[in-house]
This record gives structure tokens, sequence and C-alpha cells, in this order.
């Protein structure tokens, strides 16, 4: 199975519908999804998403 290593830039992309190439990172995720390929990433890639999102939300970019 292919393995792709991913940064928290790709998983924002899941959720901010406005970013650029969000096509791309979503046909990842549906193909992670159906078992056609294996996602790693960084362990602190958690950390990351959370701190875009809040900053995302304080921008009016999501809803709370």
């Amino acid at each position: 199975m292919k393995r792709l290593v991913i940064d928290a830039s790709v998983a924002l992309k899941w959720f901010l519908k406005d970013e650029k190439y969000g096509d791309r990172a979503m046909c990842l995720l549906e193909r992670f999804v159906r078992g056609e390929i294996d996602l790693v990433a960084p362990s602190l890639m958690v950390y990351e998403i959370i701190n875009a999102l809040v900053i995302a939300q304080m921008k009016g970019r999501i809803d709370e």
C-alpha cells in the first residue's frame, strides 16, 4: 500500500473550504477512507491544526 506523509496544511484543507487545492486534499482523504493509501503525519500536527482552526475562527473563516 502506498504511504504518504501529510502536514497540517493538507488536513486543514479538509475543514477550510476556501483553501487553494482543497479538492486535491479531499481526494487524498477519500482514497484513505477507501483503503487505497495510508496517510501518516508528524505527532505535533494535532497542535498545528488546532492553532490554525482557532485563528480561522477568529478571522471569521469558520463558525465556532
